[in-house]
């Protein structure tokens, strides 16, 4: 059965809506670490290439920092997924239990994300080269892959663990490949887009930094917390037509 697009997206919308109070404090959070992570990765890279030495000296302490931001992140989006499958099934529980429920499965999406980004190398080749089309070719190229893998992580959150999350995202994606990459251009790459946009036009002084990441957070804080949304009923979705089929 085929994914109505209008449906699911005015659906998502609904639920965005519906439970805005709750959702914008969760990705609030989420958005000010990505905004503290992203300015001190600028900080100490260039420390790390002209000053080796001051970067031994703070800049470690900044990369742990970074890690460990990391890490936090990665188990609030898959927090948030549970929290998202509950308030579909009119069962809502508290964040911080659907924060616990992520236990054991952050090494999980780890391996599965590095899976994927084997699957990203051609992107990062032809990004590396001169030729005129490259920008187009990536941004379509990075679409496909993260169409293929739309309910990799909604899966690895909200499912018991196996070891088949990665080929059971890609074999439920099959049949609606074209409404999944149409909610992907629409979310992610769009984020993307923004993203790369900002930093070409600002990316001068510390100030223009600054302003680009205040708006790349808020961008983010509305595009991703509803594609997130988004993801988990069309998760549930796939997954309902998977096992009826």
């Amino acid at each position: 059965m085929k994914i109505n697009i209008k449906q699911a997206l005015a659906e998502s919308a609904r639920i965005s809506k519906e439970n805005f109070g709750s959702i914008a404090k969760i990705y609030a959070v989420i958005a000010l670490l990505l905004t503290v992570m992203r300015l001190a990765a600028l900080r100490f890279t260039p420390t790390l290439l002209d000053n080796p030495d001051i970067y031994i000296k703070y800049g470690l302490i900044g990369t742990v920092l970074i890690i460990a931001g990391a890490v936090i992140v990665a188990k609030l989006l898959l927090g948030f997924y549970i929290y998202i499958d509950s308030l579909i099934d009119k069962n809502k529980v508290r964040f911080s239990d659907a924060y616990r429920q992520t236990k054991g499965k952050f090494w999980l999406a780890v391996r599965c994300a590095f899976l994927v980004s084997l699957l990203f190398v051609p992107y990062l080749v032809v990004n590396l080269t001169n030729i005129p089309v490259n920008q187009l070719f990536s941004l379509i190229y990075s679409a496909v892959v993260s169409s293929l893998v739309y309910v990799l992580y909604p899966m690895i959150a909200i499912e018991p663990r196996t070891d088949q999350y990665l080929r059971k995202s890609i074999q439920m994606v099959r049949g609606n490949f074209f409404a999944v990459f149409v909610f992907t251009f629409t979310t992610t790459t769009f984020l993307t887009t923004v993203s790369d946009t900002l930093a070409y036009f600002f990316s001068d002084t510390i100030n223009d930094i600054l302003i680009t990441e205040m708006i790349y957070a808020l961008v983010y804080f509305f595009i991703t917390s509803f594609s997130s949304t988004l993801n988990v009923v069309v998760y549930r979705k796939l997954k309902e037509n998977h096992f009826s089929a």
